[in-house]
């Protein structure tokens, strides 16, 4: 080791970790004099001379360094740009700051942080790295950017990307969420959502690209975020128990170990780690829990955390007229989900370009803010021979954001064949959130089934916004337009309601 290399790590080695002030620089000098004594000594100026100068240059050296790391590429997510008012949301830009919680890594480099990106539809995505300069990121070690030994800064955007380490926000905005014991690779690759679309070495559960990563390049991770009243969290692991104290108002950890022996040995597809982790959260008022079955109710309540969904949505409330109408040449839109029968379904056939299809309009009294709502169509036709499917048709999308009084709507795809009359029903749907993952895939499951009420025994999903009534008249052929304007009937939600009701 070169002579200012040795002096800078023993700098490093001999700086103190207490919360309080820093002790005499001539002190400091004296420890790397003697290395571990702590009693300073009267250094001669020739020599005091010589080893201010030699840290300098290490100083400078590292500095050169950091400035190498700065030069990687941001992180590009490889998908398509988030947008503010559909799936996650976007990122707030407030949101965007790394968190001051830093934890070393067990084999030493830059340390972990993270960061929770709170989004435009009130969600929160947990995003993890290692830390330069104040911000997260991964390195280029190993099979990860071409071994180019650099820092590559990650985007906020990109903990949106798939949303698997996003969580709904409760009703006061508070965060949710325990990820872990996992194991991750040192480079923190492994981390980011898009990884797979990248050249990395194979984790224990992986065979991506041949490789499984050595020992030395994983580690053992544990991270989430608690809430605002989690005190204390237990930590119990190879013979070790510690407490660590939540972070911040969301009461977030983060836990880095080398991964333990086991842990990329035995079959391809690994073997579970030994002796795992293992951690209990203690609250405020004096309960705990283990970790991370933090959302099960048999084995945690957890406190300071507000799921109601606010008030109950009634049919006066959505009640809007809806206005139906069918076309020879539409474009875009969505071809419907076919319910052909109970407790079964399946997809109509995508159509590409123009074709026939329904356009439902409406204006929504009740706004959309995140993927815990939207409004569904719920469509009747008759049977027909010409038709895929039969039974029900549903739109398969969720809601973008809207606003109170905002106009919106469905396009939904037909075979040009499907003739008769299509009656139904446009509705308001809403889940309450929870800590399981966030997104729009349990909305759409929820609504699903209870459209196939009679094999489940559920009431129809939501609640109605107003019905309509199309006449599609038969035109003889398979996939030519329609001779003839179909008669629309557009009945006020309200009148039809009562009328239901009664």
């Amino acid at each position: 080791m070169r002579p200012e290399n040795e002096i800078a790590e023993r700098l490093r080695a001999a700086r103190p970790r207490v919360q309080a002030s820093a002790p005499p620089f001539t002190a400091v000098l004296a420890r790397v004099e003697n290395g571990d004594t702590a009693g300073p000594r009267a250094l001669r100026p020739r020599r005091l001379a010589l080893l201010v100068a030699l840290v300098a240059l290490a100083v400078a050296a590292s500095a050169w360094g950091a400035s190498q790391l700065l030069t990687g590429s941001i992180v590009s997510t490889g998908f398509p740009p988030v947008s503010p008012i559909v799936g996650a949301g976007a990122p707030l830009p407030s949101s965007s700051t790394v968190l001051g919680l830093r934890v070393p890594d067990p084999v030493g480099g830059l340390p972990w942080g993270m960061r929770v990106v709170r989004t435009t539809r009130g969600e929160a995505c947990l995003q993890v790295g290692r830390v330069l300069d104040g911000k997260v990121g991964v390195l280029g070690t190993g099979y990860a950017f071409h071994h180019d030994g650099l820092f590559h800064t990650l985007s906020p955007e990109d903990a949106l990307v798939g949303a698997l380490q996003c969580v709904h926000v409760d009703a006061h905005g508070h965060v949710l969420d325990t990820q872990g014991p996992l194991t991750a690779s040192a480079d923190g690759l492994s981390l980011v959502e898009s990884m797979s679309e990248r050249v990395h070495c194979d984790l224990p559960d992986q065979h991506d690209w041949g490789f499984r990563c050595p020992a030395s390049q994983l580690r053992l991770m544990a991270f989430g975020a608690l809430g605002p009243d989690a005190k204390s969290l237990r930590v119990r692991f190879q013979g070790h128990s510690f407490a660590v104290k939540p972070y911040g108002p969301d009461g977030v950890y983060l836990l880095v170990f080398k991964a333990p022996k086991g842990t990329n040995v035995g079959p391809y597809f690994g073997a579970p780690a030994p002796n795992p982790a293992t951690m209990t959260v203690t609250f405020e008022n004096g309960s705990s829990c283990p970790l991370p079955s933090i959302n099960d109710p048999l084995l945690c309540q957890p406190e300071g955390i507000d799921y109601s969904s606010g008030p109950t949505i009634t049919a006066s409330a959505v009640a809007s007229p809806i206005h139906a109408s069918y076309s020879t040449d539409v474009s875009g839109g969505q071809p419907p989900d076919v319910v052909t029968g109970p407790g079964s379904s399946a997809s109509a056939p995508a159509r590409q370009g123009h074709g026939p299809g329904l356009v439902i309009a409406f204006t929504a009294r009740v706004g959309i803010r995140g993927p815990v709502s939207t409004y569904g169509v719920e469509i009747h036709r008759p049977v027909v021979p010409e038709c895929f499917g039969e039974g029900t048709l549903q739109a398969n999308t969720t809601s973008p954001t809207l606003s109170p009084g905002q106009r919106t709507g469905f396009v939904i795809r037909l075979q040009a064949a499907c003739h008769g009359r299509y009656s139904g029903r446009v509705f308001y749907f809403s889940i309450k959130p929870n800590s399981e993952p966030a997104g729009e895939e349990r909305l759409i499951n929820e609504m699903s089934a209870r459209l196939v009420k009679p094999a489940l025994h559920l009431p129809p999903p939501g609640v109605t916004v107003g019905y309509f009534t199309v006449e599609i008249p038969f035109t003889g052929a398979h996939d030519g337009p329609a001779e003839v304007s179909p008669r629309v009937t557009v009945t006020s939600s309200s009148a039809r309601l009562a009328r239901h009701q009664g």
